[in-house]
């Protein structure tokens, strides 16, 4: 049963449950699965004149959130797939390091935990962008919905 990723979209944006009960409500992840195997999207700047790629972002095998990684794999791997689910370091482990493109920021009203707060910066403009899970899962949903090929901070509401 493949369900509409409009209906997934509002699903989330009513959802009242928060970031880390989210990752594994057995409702949202039953709609997400068809779209699992999707390949991998660049996530894009948005600054004027840059669209320099930040990272890629894929649907995480078994939970409701994304796996921002720093580079697409290889054409005909599934990802994540299971079995490729160690493809880097786990990514919460090397966006602690800060030292990349992607990093953790801490959340100003919690410190430190849930909700994890993505900062992702261009390589190339230094703009930087900074994102929730839930937020991420939206903007990719989006971007299935409106049959783009990337995904750019900036374009839901």
């Amino acid at each position: 049963m493949t369900v509409n990723v409009n209906h997934v979209i509002r699903y989330l944006r009513e959802s009242e449950r928060g970031e880390a009960e989210l990752i594994d409500d057995a409702e949202l992840n039953l709609m997400l699965d068809p779209y699992r195997k999707t390949y991998p999207l660049p996530y894009k700047c948005s600054r004027e004149r840059c669209n320099t790629t930040i990272a890629y972002w894929a649907l995480h095998s078994t939970g409701a959130r994304i796996e921002p990684g720093p580079e697409r794999r290889q054409t005909g791997l599934v990802f994540p797939d299971l079995e490729w689910e160690q493809r880097f370091e786990e990514p919460i482990d090397w966006a602690m390091n800060g030292d990349g493109v992607i990093s953790l920021e801490t959340n100003p009203e919690v410190g430190s935990g849930w909700p994890l707060r993505w900062r992702f910066t261009c390589p190339r403009c230094n703009s930087q962008y900074v994102h929730t899970n839930k937020e991420m899962l939206r903007l990719f949903l989006h971007t299935l919905y409106a049959r783009r090929e990337k995904i750019r901070p900036g374009t839901i509401r």
